[in-house]
């Protein structure tokens, strides 16, 4: 309500309308709060009226749509679907844990639980396609990348029934749990995460590349300095490019790279060494001494 220029009293509602994804407002003015209820009554009935011929002339298609929308995306779904993938990822780590034998009832029942839990993620997908596919490209159910994800895990253990060595790759499902949490709105402090490692995902990516390229150069001129001297390390770009890659991570380059270019290794290393590859190691590290001016062995 309100007051006019002079000083009269009124009364306002908005009509919101939405036509091809553009939201438009619409405000109406009544001199008292009878008229404005009134107004808001009768509009409200020819919104539902309206709705309900619209689901009629539909017909039963948009209907299980909507039908299938709403049974993939309550919050019983939500919860069933969380649980799932829980015991999912439990049930997969026990099994990794305990490795049963074929043939025991833990066996038996890892088996068994799988295949419900192949049902049940079937099932879900199902109803999310049919729910959400209502564009020609698959609009809205397409825009999620879990959605696709869901598909592609589902693709797999539908795939593993026919043949079994394909059973592993469907652990890939596992990454949803990571999707458990984002179903939920009150879990506040984790949107922030994810969405922080969202915006980090690019700039990763790039310093990736970058190094990439970087390790690349680098493995060019080692195969062109090193090829000949030390072929273990820097015989072709692919073994020059490996060895980059460990020296970046710092994983053994000393002890296998680094000291034998100086000629100091651990003794140790090559009295444990299995026999054949000692021979290799120590031709590598007679040749790779040998360039540098640090003779290993005195024969």
């Amino acid at each position: 309500g309100g007051g006019g220029d002079k000083g009269d009293a009124y009364f306002a509602f908005e009509i919101r309308t939405m036509v091809d994804g553009l939201e438009r407002s619409y405000f109406s003015r009544v001199t008292t709060q009878e008229a404005c209820d009134g107004w808001i009554t009768q509009i409200q009935e020819v919104v539902r009226k309206y709705q309900s011929q619209h689901q009629m002339d539909r017909g039963w298609l948009a209907w299980s749509q909507d039908a299938a929308e709403i049974a993939a995306w309550s919050s019983y779904a939500k919860y069933a679907v969380s649980l799932a993938i829980i015991i999912d990822f439990v049930a997969s780590v026990l099994n990794a844990e305990m490795q049963p034998e074929e043939g025991s009832s833990v066996y038996k029942l890892v088996n068994a639980l799988e295949l419900f839990l192949d049902i049940f993620f079937t099932v879900e997908l199902f109803l999310k396609i049919w729910g959400g596919w209502r564009t020609f490209l698959g609009f809205p159910f397409t825009s999620s990348f879990w959605n696709l994800y869901h598909s592609f895990t589902v693709v797999l253990q539908v795939a593993s029934w026919s043949e079994p060595d394909m059973r592993v790759f469907t652990r890939a499902r596992l990454l949803r749990v990571f999707h458990v949490a984002s179903m939920f709105e009150g879990l506040a402090s984790y949107h922030v995460i994810m969405k922080a490692l969202g915006h980090a995902l690019f700039p990763v990516i790039s310093a990736l590349v970058i190094f990439v390229f970087v390790t690349c150069i680098f493995a060019v001129f080692a195969v062109s300095l090193f090829r000949n001297e030390d072929e273990w390390n820097f015989g072709n770009f692919s073994l020059a490019f490996f060895s980059m890659f460990q020296i970046s991570t710092a994983d053994g380059w000393a002890a296998y790279i680094a000291r034998p270019i100086v000629g100091n290794i651990y003794p140790n290393l090559i009295s444990t060494a299995p026999a054949d590859y000692n021979g290799l190691y120590i031709d590598r590290i007679q040749s790779t001494s040998k360039f540098f001016g640090h003779p290993y062995f005195s024969h």
